[in-house]
């Protein structure tokens, strides 16, 4: 049940970083992480200087460089949400009518999306299919919509700094209501594994095909 790593550092005996608050991107912004040492969301010292987020940026980096990054989903729990960054809206298509003008980044809530998005419509379609397969209900949109803003995460690193085509955050089961909160139930691993992954090969197959 720990959030953070288990790093040291000097001058306190609180232990660990959030490491989805110690990207390099609006890292340390007022009101998305903290920068107290003993805080669940605490941001770290610098941008980067948890070995986990460093690792894992050296290797998107290469990703980016050997073939480009379309999607990037940073999976967490709990609260079955899609939450979601700008993009824009694919020629092709049919544009949605029920999408409406939204804030897009997590460190954000004013930072605002166009009228129509792909992002957004694909976030739902994820949902969606992640519904389908055990009949779990995600929601989809924006972190400030959803849950809170947040600094220095990783779906927004993919987005502005690695220019991956679509970027989100899927909080798993259970949903943010539920009483058992981070301790979902041995015998619900499997189906929601299972619509994790049916929520990703549609959406897959739809960026695949425009």
């Amino acid at each position: 049940m720990w959030r953070k790593n288990r790093q040291t550092e000097n001058g306190t005996s609180c232990v660990g970083r959030d490491l989805n608050r110690n990207w390099d991107i609006h890292w340390g912004q007022a009101g998305g992480a903290s920068g107290s040492p003993c805080h669940g969301t605490y941001q770290g010292e610098t941008a980067f200087d948890a070995p986990e987020t460093r690792a894992l940026a050296m290797e998107l980096d290469d990703i980016k460089e050997r073939q480009g990054i379309r999607l990037f989903i940073d999976w967490h729990a709990f609260g079955q949400l899609v939450m979601h960054r700008e993009s824009s809206w694919p020629c092709s298509q049919t544009r949605p009518q029920s999408l409406t003008k939204q804030s897009a980044y997590g460190y954000s809530c004013s930072k605002t999306l166009p009228p129509f998005s792909s992002t957004a419509w694909l976030g739902g379609e994820l949902a969606e299919a992640m519904r389908k397969v055990h009949g779990t209900k995600y929601k989809s949109g924006t972190a400030c919509n959803l849950m809170y803003a947040t600094s220095g995460d990783s779906a927004d690193y993919a987005f502005d700094v690695l220019g991956a085509d679509y970027a989100y955050t899927v909080e798993l089961r259970p949903g943010r209501r539920d009483q058992r909160g981070f301790r979902l139930p041995e015998n619900e691993i499997t189906d929601t594994a299972e619509a994790a992954w049916g929520g990703v090969r549609h959406v897959l197959k739809l960026i695949h095909h425009y």
